[in-house]
């Protein structure tokens, strides 16, 4: 008796297709999770942008703040002998 005549198995083309819609749904997944991970990475570099920025902008009004300190000093030494 030939068994295969009894069993219920798919034909190809409908394993095909369920092969094709489990793809279609991995892809779907996957760029699901890629598309998150940039919205992340996008979010920490402008998380480092802006500390690295504000870094700087403390630094620069720290060399700012001496310079003018310095001349104020050097103007006072300078206008001390008219004194």
């Amino acid at each position: 008796m030939n068994t295969s005549s009894l069993t219920a198995s798919p034909p190809r083309s409908e394993r095909a297709i369920v092969i094709r819609a489990q793809a279609r749904r991995l892809g779907e997944r996957i760029a699901v999770r890629a598309g998150l991970a940039l919205i992340a990475w996008g979010r920490r570099h402008d998380e480092h942008r802006t500390h690295v920025a504000m870094y700087e902008r403390r630094h620069n009004e720290q060399v700012a703040n001496r310079l003018r300190d310095d001349e104020f000093v050097r103007a006072v030494l300078l206008a001390r002998p008219f004194v």
